[in-house]
């Protein structure tokens, strides 16, 4: 195995004709998009996580280039087509650095798109739990058709809370799985 080796990997869209033969060109309109660079382990494998942001085939290239320290092999790349058939949804809370015990608060927060910014009118489940107890509270609330909703948290005493905002899995996007961290001082 090769240890230590820079993986460059990227995604780039491709066109497809009818019957499902790449195209030599791109009519997507999407740019190619670096998903980063991992090292090989002890068995010579690079590993890196990877979020679709848009639907449609891509071809997930993984490449080494010759390194200029170490030329004992030459440059090599290979590369899959996959199919994304759902996108991500992205979450944007206003989280305050702290809140006064024994204080009822809100928190806004915005449903969008994450690729291209349409906010989202959705129904989002959303729990707390104070770190250490077992103790959950969970709760739904509807976004607006601005994607905007406000979580009204009751109050409660010092420490320091998980907040989770999950909305499930539907045939256009991916499920999404949002946490916060809500630090509760004395007044």
């Amino acid at each position: 195995p090769i240890v230590g080796y820079d993986i460059e990997f990227w995604e780039i869209p491709i066109t497809l004709d009818d019957k499902n033969v790449n195209i030599d060109y791109d009519m997507t309109g999407i740019e190619s998009r670096r998903i980063g660079i991992a090292k090989t382990d002890k068995n010579g494998v690079a590993l890196i996580g990877y979020t679709p942001v848009n639907r449609g085939n891509f071809r997930i290239k993984a490449i080494y280039k010759l390194s200029t320290r170490i030329q004992k092999y030459d440059a090599t790349e290979i590369s899959d087509t996959i199919l994304v058939q759902k996108r991500t949804r992205k979450i944007t809370t206003t989280i305050e650095s702290t809140y006064n015990e024994n204080t009822k608060f809100q928190i806004p927060l915005v449903l969008q798109d994450e690729l291209d910014k349409t906010p989202l009118s959705e129904t989002i489940t959303y729990s707390y739990q104070k770190t250490g107890t077992t103790q959950k509270t969970e709760k739904t609330i509807t976004t607006n058709n601005e994607g905007k909703a406000t979580i009204e948290i009751p109050s409660l005493s010092t420490g320091t809370y998980v907040l989770n905002l999950q909305i499930p899995s539907t045939t256009e996007y991916y499920k999404t799985d949002t946490r916060r961290t809500l630090k509760i001082t004395k007044k």
